[in-house]
């Protein structure tokens, strides 16, 4: 995703959103920051330095911490994302996050966000296409009040009637939403089309609107009981607290979960439709445009030269060519971004603008144009150093709070990555040359794999039109 989608955004970074999907509520605030490395110098060293406690439940916690007397803590469960879902029962998982906070044991719903609320807990819950997480945050005093509410979520959660029918509601009113708005349109069309219809990944919006009400508090509780497992666990923390007491805490919250069976790395698919061009029909102002191509996985190790061509190209700011000439010189459109996708069962690389009608065809011919100036001409050094200081000098971002910390280490631990990839990370960016960024350029990108969803009313020169957007 990671094998994991690397960032999300706004409509600069929508295209991210194509296989993040993510989904369930969260009351997380941000406020709470922690000086892990004010005294570091970012470029060269490591913001952090990260911790492996062992337990006796045979999944070992990554924990980095700090003087600050807050802790954050995730809990992820590896594949028991939405794909996890069975075929007949689409958005169930989504369904599961939405209602995992909605009353547990004792506690109804409105006595759970009071508790929360009493204990200073911040909770969140969300579902990506490949993984399920549940993340909190509280003041080091209430841990075990926090992990006790854990255990009751995962063993007894409620799923009331009157709270499956109101959250039920709430989802399909925004699915519905979605069939009239041209990103998420734009989002299923390209999953189809990149994917396939019958792929895990691909959403379809109105077999989810007709199944959701049909979906019983048992099909609920029988995938978390199969999916969230001790074998398929990875526990990241960050934050004061005593590592003896928090191991202790964490033994008794998920000693009783069931063991599970390791379950094997998936093997990616293939994308499909690749140098096509789709439209699908909508009457707004403007078209917007998704451009697809294919990448290289996570662990491949031209991986991160990759990620700074894709930069260089598409970085969504002054400093990348399609912002240059689609936004600065021509006036074409507000943005144009481009960035990597690395899930489980997909990797590749997706770029989204969006332009007027008229503009349209000059719009493709543009970006398709800088795909092969960056082949034939490849990177400066001026680029290079320019993107290599900003995506080194602004990691220590990423280690602002307990929050972020345990969010960017938490999707290290989904990357397979390892324990010393934060002192690394750098390192390996530092190293790239431009011949490096050139022979990867070369080796990845053919402008003939170029893939365009269009939605709008214009109708670029395609291999299928889609008029029957609702």
């Amino acid at each position: 995703m990671k094998k994991r989608t690397l960032l999300l955004g706004g409509i600069c970074g929508i295209a991210l959103a194509i296989f993040a999907g993510l989904s369930g509520k969260s009351w997380l605030k941000t406020a709470e920051k922690h000086p892990l490395s004010q005294t570091q110098d970012s470029m060269t060293t490591s913001p952090i330095m990260v911790q492996e406690l062992k337990t006796n439940l045979g999944k070992p916690v990554w924990f980095v911490p700090t003087n600050i007397p807050v802790i954050s803590l995730s809990l992820t469960f590896r594949n028991a994302g939405d794909r996890s879902s069975p075929t007949d029962l689409p958005g169930l998982t989504d369904l599961i996050a939405a209602l995992l906070d909605e009353g547990a044991g004792p506690y109804d719903s409105q006595s759970f966000k009071k508790v929360l609320l009493e204990k200073n807990i911040s909770l969140s819950v969300s579902s990506s296409q490949d993984n399920f997480t549940i993340t909190f945050r509280t003041i080091k005093e209430n841990i075990k009040d926090a992990l006790e509410l854990i255990k009751l979520i995962l063993s007894s959660p409620r799923f009331a009637d009157e709270d499956m029918q109101r959250v039920k509601e709430q989802m399909i009113a925004g699915l519905q939403q979605s069939l009239h708005h041209p990103q998420p349109i734009a989002k299923e069309e390209l999953q189809k089309r990149l994917l396939g219809e019958n792929h895990p990944y691909f959403k379809k919006t109105l077999e989810r609107i007709k199944i959701l009400p049909t979906i019983q508090a048992e099909q609920l509780r029988a995938q978390i009981k199969k999916n969230f497992t001790l074998a398929n666990l990875e526990i990241v923390a960050c934050g004061n607290t005593d590592t003896t007491e928090l191991i202790q805490s964490l033994e008794k919250t998920l000693g009783d979960l069931p063991k599970g069976d390791s379950v094997p790395s998936p093997t990616p698919t293939d994308l499909q439709n690749l140098g096509k061009t789709f439209n699908v029909a909508l009457d707004i102002p403007q078209s917007l445009i998704f451009f697809a191509h294919p990448g290289v996985s996570r662990q491949d190790p031209d991986f991160y030269a990759l990620f700074l061509a894709a930069r260089i190209l598409g970085s969504g700011n002054f400093e990348s060519r399609l912002w240059n000439e689609i936004r600065e010189k021509r006036g074409l459109a507000y943005f144009c971004n481009l960035d990597l996708f690395t899930n489980d069962l997909a990797f590749g690389m997706i770029g989204a603008t969006a332009t007027k009608t008229e503009t349209l065809e000059e719009t493709l011919s543009v970006i398709k144009q800088e795909w092969k100036n960056l082949i034939e001409k490849g990177v400066t050094q001026e680029e290079l150093d320019f993107h290599k200081k900003n995506i080194m000098g602004s990691f220590p971002l990423s280690f602002g709070s307990t929050l972020e910390t345990v969010s960017a280490l938490g999707r290290y631990r989904q990357d397979d990555l390892p324990i010393d990839y934060v002192q690394k990370r750098n390192l390996y960016f530092g190293a790239l040359t431009v011949e490096d960024i050139n022979r990867v350029i070369k080796r990845v990108l053919h402008p003939e794999l170029l893939t365009f969803i269009i939605v709008g009313r214009s109708e670029a020169k395609a291999d299928e039109k889609r008029a029957d957007a609702k």
